[in-house]
């Protein structure tokens, strides 16, 4: 079984807590672990104005990121 922990250049880097990505492979098949995403963009600076709406956009931007990061579309 092999184990990938991931922290791709385009998400905040949390590498000293945490990998943002977790790929684990074994016998042909990929599984792939996101770590919770938040409303910070790669510089860990709040999304747009700090609201709601901001926020949560931003985190769906990362976890789109972090997906692609691995494969996903």
């Amino acid at each position: 079984m092999e184990w990938n922990h991931l922290n791709p250049p385009d998400l905040p880097d949390w590498s000293s807590f945490f990998s943002q990505v977790v790929c684990v492979e074994r016998h042909g098949t990929k599984q792939v672990f996101v770590a919770g995403q938040v409303g910070v963009d790669a510089q860990k600076r709040l999304a747009g104005d700090g609201g709601f709406a901001a926020q949560t956009e931003q985190a769906f931007n990362n976890l789109g990121a972090a997906l692609a990061h691995v494969g996903g579309k």
